[in-house]
């Protein structure tokens, strides 16, 4: 997990505000240091990302209890088309907030067959 705390200080409007990321999803988030607004795609290739993972983390980051990206179109999936923009206007109590990282499809799998040979 990396901490995130000076790169975005100065992106939360309310306060400052402490995440606690994976690496991806840290990456993803210094993307939007440098550009204001960023299309699936872009971020895919950015990161190197196939689109299982590139759709789990986009998801976590816009679609989920914690909004630090805002998404066009406003729906509750990622499409491929669409477009991501920081969200300055997240507010959250908590001072520290810790974003889960996406399932892994190894550890789905891992269940599957463990629950196929009981």
């Amino acid at each position: 997990m990396v901490k995130c705390v000076e790169a975005f200080t100065d992106y939360f409007d309310q306060k400052t505000i402490e995440l606690i990321l994976g690496t991806h999803q840290a990456a993803a988030l210094v993307l939007f240091i440098v550009l204001d607004r960023l299309g699936y795609s872009e971020i895919k290739t950015w990161l190197n990302l196939g689109d299982e993972d590139a759709v789990r983390l986009l998801h976590l980051l816009s679609c989920s209890k914690y909004t630090i990206l805002t998404k066009e179109p406003s729906t509750k999936s990622v499409s491929r088309t669409g477009y991501f923009q920081f969200n300055s206007k997240f507010a959250e109590r908590m001072r520290r907030i810790k974003i889960p990282l996406p399932p892994l499809d190894e550890k789905k799998k891992i269940v599957e067959e463990v629950n196929k040979d009981r």
